[in-house]
């Protein structure tokens, strides 16, 4: 808890970004089982940034970014109701990007962007005549050039010579057990690690904000005369608040309920039920901070289709 007096001095910061971006992806059928596809995205990112101080002087950064990110794929059906596939792709992220609050300083205002590069290797099964969906994937993330504190003599404050690595897998089912009974499940693990930084402590440590593993299901029934009832659960693991791995947001576990009455061909309405027991979590964490979760919220709403 803060006890010491909030005063407001006159200091703020203002920030505008600006986002663009063109893309064209395309599939192309070699025959029945396979296919090959592949993309394109160019991005332009700009962003101006004022800090004005209490003596009211002002310092102004500017940013832009232009990127070429591609993906390309593979995927082979030994079955029409099964899919084995493999992909790559790259992306980035700029100096000022969300995890930063779209700020500028001068440590990151010359700053390159962050780059990525993700492979996957996955499969899709359709069963019991289509009525259950399994699937399945081993995936891996890397962030080859990682934002570090400079530490040789004339480097800047920060530079991208740290290194970030993501493995795991996911699993899921979602189908229809009966005419009337469906239901979904997922399951993820991710394996972080900091590979590569200019802070020693920070090695060989879990990635900031990654839960080693999470969850959720969900399940409806359809009743009679319109009805519909469902419930689900959601659990996300221990994530440490920085990469120093020195403190933790406690795992958590929510449930969720909803019903639904079919009032007419186009009247529908659903109450939904959130975060039924009420669970204080932490739904995001900062280097110093956190954001909690919504407590229990109750939402009625209404469907027309016309």
């Amino acid at each position: 808890p803060y006890t010491g007096p909030i005063t407001r001095t006159g200091a703020r910061t203002e920030s505008t970004a600006d986002t663009a971006a063109l893309y064209a992806s395309d599939t192309l059928r070699i025959n029945d089982r396979w296919q090959a596809t592949g993309g394109l995205r160019w991005d332009h990112f700009n962003i101006e940034y004022r800090s004005v101080a209490v003596d009211g002087v002002a310092t102004d950064f500017e940013r832009t970014d232009r990127m070429l990110s591609w993906r390309g794929g593979v995927v082979f059906k030994p079955r029409p109701n099964g899919t084995y596939y493999v992909s790559y792709g790259t992306s980035f992220n700029p100096s000022a990007d969300g995890v930063t609050g779209l700020s500028l300083t001068a440590s990151t205002a010359d700053l390159e962007p962050e780059k990525s590069r993700g492979s996957e290797l996955g499969t899709k099964w359709d069963l019991l005549g289509a009525r259950l969906s399994l699937s399945g994937a081993v995936f891996q993330t890397e962030k080859t050039n990682a934002r570090t504190p400079g530490v040789l003599p004339g480097d800047p404050l920060t530079v991208l010579q740290g290194e970030q690595r993501i493995r795991g897998f996911e699993v899921g089912a979602s189908g229809q057990i009966t005419r009337r009974w469906s239901a979904f499940f997922g399951y993820t693990y991710l394996d972080s690690e900091v590979v590569k930084s200019n802070t020693p402590a920070e090695v060989g440590n879990p990635l900031a904000n990654t839960p080693e593993h999470s969850a959720s299901i969900w399940t409806t029934y359809r009743l009679r005369r319109g009805f519909e009832v469902g419930g689900g659960a959601q659990y996300v693991g221990d994530r440490y608040n920085n990469n120093t791995a020195t403190r933790i947001a406690p795992d958590y576990l929510l449930f969720d309920l909803m019903s639904s009455y079919e009032v007419s061909d186009h009247l529908t309405l659903r109450l939904n039920v959130s975060n039924v027991a009420d669970k204080r979590y932490i739904d995001r964490v900062g280097g110093g901070h956190f954001i909690p979760g919504a407590g229990r919220s109750i939402t009625l709403t209404s469907g027309i289709d016309f």
